[in-house]
């Protein structure tokens, strides 16, 4: 089953809001059900969940930054790394602290939590491993992902990325990328960020909304946004 801003990608997984700028995710057990992100707040989350399913719904975060917070104050508690909550600006809902191998126990499904810090200093991923699925965040894309000033660190980014390329049989779920991703993704991502530091990439301007950013992108067509 699906709706107009869900799709089902394997049995049990739904993405929310695909293609509308940053995807969230529904993960069903038999017991519970594991909300991952609620985007900008374009769209109302909560209830495209009820919806699919009428199970009791948990709230994690891959990270703090705003497109994929948006919806949380509508769930009243979240999960996220601490290193997250202490930037995270939500309002109305409770900030619960999630570290390296928090179990989300949904009923004939786990859900592992994966430092994976870079992107932001609490990023996290979301590890299936019964089923080899992960949930990313903006960790790993084929899409230029965010550099923010004060967020990135690109020691701590190309560690997560290289911990990442080791999962090689493990299908990726982004949140900015409309296809599914794997390990050779991060591997691209960690050449592209050894041509970034060292400056063999071009930059060029792209503009979002009325925000111009810097990207610069690989031949092997990953890389970086920069405000």
């Amino acid at each position: 089953m699906s709706t107009e801003n869900s799709k089902l990608i394997v049995p049990g997984v739904w993405e929310l809001m695909p293609g509308k700028g940053c995807s969230a995710f529904l993960v069903a057990g038999s017991e519970k059900a594991l909300v991952i992100d609620t985007g900008m707040g374009e769209t109302d989350i909560m209830a495209e969940c009820r919806a699919l399913t009428a199970l009791p719904l948990e709230l994690v975060n891959t990270h703090y930054h705003i497109d994929h917070t948006g919806r949380n104050a509508d769930f009243g508690r979240y999960y996220m790394h601490p290193a997250d909550i202490e930037k995270c600006s939500v309002k109305g809902a409770e900030a619960v602290p999630v570290t390296e191998g928090y179990r989300f126990e949904l009923g004939g499904r786990t859900l592992e939590v994966l430092e994976t810090p870079g992107h932001t200093p609490g990023s996290i991923c979301l590890y299936d491993r019964e089923a080899k699925i992960m949930f990313v965040g903006d960790t790993v894309s084929r899409r230029p992902i965010f550099l923010c000033e004060g967020d990135y660190e690109l020691d701590d980014f190309r560690r997560s990325l290289e911990r990442l390329a080791g999962f090689r049989d493990v299908t990726m779920y982004a949140a900015h990328d409309p296809e599914p991703n794997n390990y050779e993704t991060a591997l691209k991502l960690i050449d592209a960020m050894a041509e970034y530091r060292a400056g063999q990439l071009k930059a060029r301007e792209v503009c979002f909304g009325m925000t111009s950013h810097t990207v610069y992108v690989s031949e092997n067509g990953t890389g970086f946004l920069v405000p």
